[in-house]
């Protein structure tokens, strides 16, 4: 069996600078479209993760694309 599912994910970026520290806001500012490609393979970790719960079903070809910013 093979499930392709696709959502939206929605990214407050405003809401995260409030709570970032400095360090995290200096990478964004300096290369901010390599900050948030490296925030989408972050999260296709994470979510793989969260799915992967047997030796039975796991994820394969996660893929996740910025459409609007």
């Amino acid at each position: 069996m093979k499930l392709q599912v696709k959502f939206d994910f929605i990214h407050n970026m405003e809401k995260q600078m409030e709570e970032m520290p400095e360090e995290a806001i200096r990478e964004y500012k300096e290369n901010p479209d390599e900050f948030i490609k490296q925030g989408i393979e972050e999260f296709k970790e994470d979510l793989k993760s969260e799915l992967n719960n047997d030796d039975y079903c796991w994820i394969e070809n996660l893929d996740v694309k910025v459409v609007e910013e």
